[in-house]
């Protein structure tokens, strides 16, 4: 081979390992570039309402018997604990593509801007990282409510805003409040299901101009400590098979509106246990909503009280 040959053929090889470097060589290269991702037309407002961190075994000594019984323990005990909801650093990913980051405040709240898709959320928290995969709708709005575990993460709250129309709110625990720039006349439609349940330890306050419930089997079901908050400066309106309000155990209901129409199959409302539903005039802190201004009709009546329930506003 000749000099000549041997100088082409290294100039080429050059050639190739510079190309290589920066884009590939070859149809066997990888050129290390992240997938397309869409546009980022989709918001996560997130609340991060509790945080369960492991604790070690307690350092006291053992008894005895104590000791040969956790020699056989395949699995050491742990504690669990509250842990801090604020400087939780969130990242939002696709892929191997970063699309956000943001850090949870002093409430655990935080917001992230996001493609449609599958989304990859990863929580770093003060003793561990979790992460979690959440389908997310294109041109949409979805408040999250989390609670953040060692190996875990839980979803006890999702609500999807898109085009003024909510899905169905289902809230466990934390605190559900909607960004400014929603649409301000929304309608829920509960698909023959309750439009919004609250239970437990959660808080829901919303506010809306114009508020629709419609195709629900309960517009409204507060049960255990929730509170539930709906503030519309116009009308709310409420159609279900059932009863249109029912809020049970020490729950409380406040409605705020100019007026409450409510067209319910069983009772229009209806408290139990020491539960407070109250209706007031949209703007105020405590006048109570004119009988003038209220329709509310049920097939069984228009309202029902157990226990040591109240009901104020409308006349009742």
């Amino acid at each position: 081979m000749g000099i000549s040959t041997v100088t082409r053929i290294l100039t080429i090889c050059l050639v190739c390992s510079g190309i290589a470097m920066s884009a590939g060589c070859g149809d066997g290269g990888d050129n290390g570039t992240e997938g397309v991702v869409s546009a980022r037309t989709s918001t996560i407002q997130g609340n991060v309402a509790q945080v369960m961190a492991a604790l070690q075994p307690s350092r006291e000594q053992p008894s005895y018997w104590a000791r040969w019984q956790e020699f056989f323990r395949l699995v050491p005990t742990v504690q669990a604990q509250t842990a801090n909801v604020a400087g939780i650093v969130v990242v939002a990913r696709q892929g191997s593509t970063t699309l956000d980051t943001a850090t949870t405040d002093a409430t655990g709240s935080f917001t992230l801007r996001v493609a449609s898709g599958t989304v990859t959320l990863t929580f770093t928290t003060a003793t561990f990282n979790v992460s979690t995969d959440l389908p997310i709708p294109a041109n949409s709005i979805v408040v999250l409510v989390f609670i953040l575990q060692p190996t875990q993460v839980v979803v006890p709250t999702q609500v999807v805003v898109a085009e003024g129309t909510l899905s169905p709110i289902r809230c466990m625990g934390g605190k559900v409040q909607l960004p400014v720039e929603i649409p301000r006349d929304v309608v829920i439609d509960g698909g023959g299901e309750d439009c919004l349940r609250a239970e437990g330890q959660c808080t829901i306050d919303l506010d809306f101009r114009n508020l629709t419930l419609n195709n629900c089997e309960r517009c409204i079901r507060a049960a255990g400590n929730a509170d539930v908050s709906l503030s519309t400066e116009g009308n709310l309106r409420c159609t279900a098979s059932r009863d249109g309000i029912l809020a049970e155990g020490t729950a409380s209901v406040t409605l705020k509106a100019t007026s409450l129409t409510i067209a319910a199959g069983e009772r229009g409302i209806r408290a139990a246990g020491t539960a407070d539903v109250n209706v007031l005039l949209a703007g105020t802190a405590d006048v109570l909503l004119n009988p003038t201004n209220c329709t509310i009709n049920g097939n069984e009546g228009p309202v029902r009280i157990d226990g040591n329930a109240s009901i104020d506003g409308c006349g009742f």
